[in-house]
């Protein structure tokens, strides 16, 4: 499953304009008050667009691109625990009356799409029944994701994770070539580099990826999905149930 970055967002969008779900699916009435509120920004590979413990004075609505949300281990270094594509907001909990989260949220590869003011969207929250609604959609996708990423990280090994993440990956982000270096994703996996060189050198060698300075491209999906884990077939059949002309 690969998504397209130039699909509509919903057949049903009422505002076709938009890529991203969120804003594409907003009540009309509520986006003529927002719109000249949203700025257009392009958002390179490591933006931070949420940090931990900071009040939360922007949303992101991504139209392309991912967003790895992280928590800290003991040493300070960042987990991965979700990721944000096109169907959400980064930094929702502001919507949810939280100023300030313990989790992080950094651009993984280029992207672009919009920000705006958190108490912008704020008091449409609680007062209009289809933001309220695709707020909640967007809630119970990522709570599943991360539901399933927990299990998944205590349960299975780590060539199956890093398979799991990189399918993911280029579903979220619509493409096969994927920038990143080891050490990030040794972070994100919550493991040491040396344990992802030998993963993804297994998974180079059998032909499923290919690696070199920096640039990852999965060569073949459909045989890579048979070495992960059932993990990545939940997630993505959640989200395609949830958005199914999204991912």
């Amino acid at each position: 499953m690969i998504s397209n970055p130039d699909r509509d967002p919903s057949s049903s969008a009422i505002n076709a304009s938009f890529r991203n779900h969120f804003l594409a699916s907003v009540p009309r009435p509520v986006l003529e008050k927002l719109e000249a509120q949203l700025i257009r920004v392009d958002l390179p590979a490591g933006t931070m667009l949420l940090h931990s413990d900071r009040e939360i004075q922007w949303l992101y609505f991504l139209e392309r691109g991912m967003a790895s949300v992280s928590s800290l281990d003991r040493a300070g270094a960042p987990v991965e625990v979700g990721v944000i594509g096109r169907e959400g907001i980064v930094g929702f909990q502001s919507l949810l009356g939280q100023p300030l989260t313990h989790t992080s949220a950094i651009m993984q590869g280029s992207g672009e799409g919009y920000r705006l003011r958190a108490d912008a969207l704020r008091e449409y929250t609680p007062q209009d029944a289809d933001v309220t609604r695709l707020l909640h959609t967007f809630l119970h996708a990522l709570l599943e994701q991360t539901t399933q990423l927990v299990l998944c990280n205590r349960l299975h090994e780590l060539e199956a994770r890093l398979a799991r993440w990189l399918l993911t990956a280029c579903d979220f982000m619509g493409t096969r070539a994927i920038h990143l270096t080891q050490e990030f994703l040794a972070e994100m996996l919550g493991v040491g580099r040396p344990a992802v060189t030998l993963a993804a050198g297994v998974l180079q060698r059998n032909g499923y990826i290919s690696y070199s300075r920096g640039l990852v491209e999965v060569a073949d999906p459909a045989k890579l999905e048979q070495v992960t884990c059932d993990c990545y077939g939940i997630i993505r059949n959640s989200y395609k149930r949830l958005y199914p002309t999204l991912y």
